[in-house]
């Protein structure tokens, strides 16, 4: 029982620092910290690309800003989560959070999440790189209310 629970943590404690989150730990208006999350389905990765480039971005940007952090996972400017919308509870979860004004929630994507307001990430020229969904992000924060 012991090696399967530090197996699990293993596997949920990513070294680019991107934090699983599920229903119950996504950030909402009590969250202090201020997040980019991205949205994807595990069942999907092999045959999209673009899932395998958004998850690759992801990493990057949470590696970048915990470098930044010095590797303090507490002083990070934002943190980085990912969220698994395979399975029924996972799509129901996510279609409620990313659904556009078509009824369509398109994975993968990615989701800026400050003072607990969901801002979806749609502009092609900042998913590009994650050099500009960071700038992008950092922008965001930079424009809250109160700073």
């Amino acid at each position: 029982k012991q090696r399967r629970q530090q197996e699990e943590r293993r596997k949920q404690d990513d070294p680019s620092g991107v934090v699983p989150i599920r229903r119950e730990n996504f950030p909402n208006l009590k969250s202090k910290d201020p997040w980019l999350i991205i949205f994807y389905n595990k069942d999907d990765y092999k045959h999209n690309p673009t899932m395998q480039e958004y998850i690759s971005h992801a990493k990057k940007i949470s590696k970048r800003v915990l470098k930044k952090a010095k590797d303090n996972k507490n002083a990070m400017l934002f943190k980085v989560g990912a969220v698994d919308c395979s399975g029924l509870e996972g799509r129901r979860f996510c279609t409620r959070i990313l659904i556009d004004k078509q009824g369509q929630a398109n994975l993968p994507a990615f989701a800026t999440v400050l003072d607990g307001n969901i801002s979806l990430i749609t502009d092609s020229d900042v998913l590009s790189t994650p050099e500009n969904i960071y700038g992008h992000t950092t922008d965001a924060l930079l424009n809250m209310e109160g700073l």
